[in-house]
């Protein structure tokens, strides 16, 4: 499962690569957010603008796409 190596969190992480497209006030600044499971799979994704193939992408390889903590915003995340 993903790991925030700053907070520790394992739960929410934010994809840099999709930019939302209508970014607003202290929001998250990503089109897909993504909340994992105990066992490190995804269990749903929040979709504010992606295309339905990018989320599709990004659901298949979750370590390609998923690299911010939503927590804290940290870019330094461990993937098994």
């Amino acid at each position: 499962m993903p790991r925030c190596m700053i907070c520790g969190n394992t739960e929410s992480f934010g994809s840099s690569k999709l930019e939302p497209v209508a970014p607003t006030a202290n929001s998250i600044p990503t089109a897909l957010l993504a909340n994992f499971d105990n066992e490190g799979y995804i269990d749903n994704m929040e979709n504010m603008g992606a295309q339905l193939d990018e989320a599709q992408e990004a659901w298949e390889e979750p370590e390609v796409y998923f690299d911010f903590c939503a927590f804290c915003g940290a870019k330094e995340i461990q993937w098994p």
